[in-house]
């Protein structure tokens, strides 16, 4: 098995390449093609799937320093707590942009592997059990799960997010709609619509830290890729902020809520991960 990054030659039943480490290719019996190699439909998107997929994902180093580092109110309740750590911890860690991504969003990772035995290696086997989970009446589905593209039923860590509503009414306006009806309500009712708010607000935070980190470097990159980055700038400067209004928008609106309500929170993940339903009345 030659390792398509360093040409090492592994033996056949190796995960990873001896040499180099990263993970190497897992060939379907069936079709004799490993799920990776169809992933992406341009050289862009097939690159930055290959590194996502043999990349070993390691602790987020940064985040639990953060975490660590905080000192919270002991006055404070427990669902107050954790919102305030959130809006501690959320909007200070460093914004990352790699090479060709489109999509901002990255984590600062340790680089050995993590202790929590999980690595999304992107294997046929791996690909193949989310795939398994697609509706029988929908074939396409199946087929881009096939290919990595998606994850049916269970892809994002068991949180029941209102992806669809966040996208469409946008952060600010959630945030603004909680702080109202809390001044409406008492005790948990009351802290719970705070905690909403603060955890949106948050989120709107760190993107503002992507529009800053899209700007500088937009100065010193080639013309082409300036342009992206300045681009890129503009949409996190719109989203989550406000409502997509675009495909682009909403992906990247999307992502932003992702990584801070499933990525990067711990009650506030199960306790205020809800639809905006919770918030009416």
């Amino acid at each position: 098995m030659k390792c398509l990054k360093c040409q090492h030659e592994n033996k056949l039943e190796a995960k990873f390449c001896s040499h180099c480490g990263i993970k190497l290719p897992s060939i379907c019996p069936q079709s004799g093609v490993d799920s990776l190699l169809r992933r992406g439909s341009t050289p862009r998107t097939h690159r930055l799937a290959w590194d996502a997929a043999t990349s070993r994902s390691g602790n987020f180093v940064e985040r639990d320093r953060l975490y660590q580092e905080y000192e919270p109110d002991k006055s404070l309740s427990p669902m107050m707590a954790n919102a305030s750590c959130f809006a501690y911890v959320h909007p200070r860690q460093t914004p990352l942009i790699r090479d060709g991504e489109l999509i901002a969003g990255a984590r600062i990772q340790a680089d050995e592997e993590p202790g929590w035995g999980w690595v999304p290696d992107g294997s046929t086997n791996y690909v193949s059990s989310f795939a398994g989970n697609s509706p029988p009446h929908r074939p396409d589905i199946r087929e881009m799960a096939e290919r990595g593209l998606l994850s049916p039923a269970g892809s994002f860590n068991h949180k029941v997010v209102d992806y669809k509503g966040f996208i469409r009414t946008g952060a600010a306006a959630i945030a603004a709609r909680a702080r109202q009806i809390a001044n409406h309500k008492k005790g948990e009712e009351r802290e719970f619509a705070i905690a909403y708010a603060m955890g949106h607000e948050a989120i709107i935070a760190y993107a503002a830290a992507y529009v800053r980190e899209c700007e500088a470097l937009a100065r010193t990159a080639t013309p082409e890729r300036a342009r992206e980055l300045r681009e890129m700038a503009q949409i996190c400067s719109k989203v989550p902020a406000q409502p997509a209004s675009t495909f682009r928008e909403a992906i990247q609106s999307f992502w932003f809520a992702y990584m801070g309500w499933v990525r990067d929170t711990i009650l506030l993940a199960n306790s205020c991960c809800l639809s905006l339903q919770s918030l009416k009345g």
